[in-house]
């Protein structure tokens, strides 16, 4: 089924149930990101956040027993892209908060799943901490170290890029113990526990991605997720679900498409120049193609398990062409609107700064690109994205 740049997604595809309000949530309790309030792009969205919970949107993955809403991936992709088109930031955080729960739903503990899930799904946010500096995508090599001692673990180590570092009620954080890499759950009141300033990033700001470092932190075993050495599984479960920020980045595509549609027109240069009917209308098919991409992947992730066809490698490849695909439109945007477009005050110039962050975020597209040559290269077509 194909979409045009304009569509509403459910006029395709019925099961998404949440359309009306997630529209009256962007349309009316969103702060937008624009340039007019370009002075606060480095403040954490904790109005929009709390709006998301407000709405249940912060369990859409998380089974209703644990107080989610046990949505599919399609209702998830609706939500996560009709935010990015005003809010990327809020957008970004909100998927990956969503994946930790997902993650947390699908390999945690009976135990830990009514002691968390609740908890991350209704009232805060869960966060990931795997990245360390000078290592980039590489998780092959941490320098974060856990080891057991009397049925307790202490952690001990620095993270970086960790996405709403010092906003989250829980860390899922990813270890090397003598055992092989393993994960925790670390609570926010965990005394060992250290955040440091967000970085001063060029775009997505609003993520407060920053340093998350643990000083011997304390860890029972009952908040290990999974067992150590073994969790390649774990992390397939985001591949699995179809989800990834190239949602975000159709989003980002959307936002900006909409702004220069505003722009030529006050412009009057799409009346006038037919150079910019034919290049705006080389983005509208390039978005439509973006949307087409980004929902029937949604879509075939969220059949029943036994006629779901494998995900993990659409789901890689959807974040390498979605991403790139975006920083194009909003490269493509700002010089089809000329002075307009290079202005700040017209949001452009930072929906390609966000376009470009999610082209960075893991896993990047560089390590996609050579997970992509390595299955070509072996003769069982197989590779792991995450050397772990």
């Amino acid at each position: 089924m194909v979409l045009t740049w304009d569509q509403d997604p459910r006029e395709l595809y019925p099961g998404i149930k949440i359309g009306e309000s997630v529209r009256s949530l962007v349309s009316d309790q969103l702060i937008e990101h624009t340039d007019e309030i370009r002075s606060r792009e480095g403040e954490f969205p904790e109005a929009n956040i709390r709006a998301l919970a407000d709405c249940g949107l912060l369990g859409m993955k998380t089974p209703p027993e644990y107080g989610g809403l046990g949505l599919d991936t399609l209702n998830v992709t609706y939500a996560i892209e009709q935010i990015a088109r005003v809010a990327p930031a809020t957008a970004f955080v909100l998927l990956l908060h969503t994946l930790t729960c997902n993650r947390l739903a699908g390999a945690g503990t009976e135990e830990q799943k009514r002691k968390y899930l609740p908890r991350i799904s209704c009232e805060t946010l869960g966060a990931s901490a795997w990245s360390e500096s000078g290592v980039g995508a590489d998780k092959s090599v941490l320098n974060t170290k856990a080891y057991r001692e009397n049925g307790v673990w202490h952690l001990s180590g620095q993270k970086a890029f960790c996405t709403g570092a010092g906003h989250a009620g829980v860390y899922m954080v990813m270890t090397d113990t003598t055992e092989g890499k393993g994960f925790f759950l670390v609570a926010d009141d965990n005394p060992a526990l250290r955040i440091g300033a967000p970085m001063d990033s060029m775009g997505l700001q609003g993520t407060h991605s920053g340093a998350l470092s643990l000083d011997n932190a304390l860890v029972p075993d009952s908040d290990r997720v999974g067992e150590p050495g073994q969790i390649g599984p774990i992390i397939n479960l985001d591949m699995q679900s179809g989800l990834h920020s190239g949602i975000v980045a159709t989003g980002i595509a959307l936002g900006t498409f909409g702004r220069l549609l505003d722009i030529v027109k006050a412009n009057n240069s799409f009346e006038k120049y037919e150079s910019v009917r034919v290049r705006v209308s080389q983005l509208a098919s390039s978005l439509s193609v973006m949307r087409t991409h980004a929902y029937a992947l949604a879509a075939m992730a969220s059949l029943p398990a036994q006629s779901r066809p494998p995900t993990e490698a659409a789901t890689m490849s959807a974040k390498l062409f979605l991403s790139e695909s975006a920083l194009q439109m909003t490269t493509d945007a700002i010089a089809i609107a000329g002075k307009s477009g290079y202005l700040r005050e017209n949001g452009l110039e930072r929906l390609h700064r966000d376009a470009l962050g999610i082209v960075i975020a893991a896993p990047i597209n560089g390590q996609i690109l050579g997970s992509i040559g390595e299955s070509l290269r072996q003769t069982d077509r197989s590779s792991h994205l995450y050397k772990v």
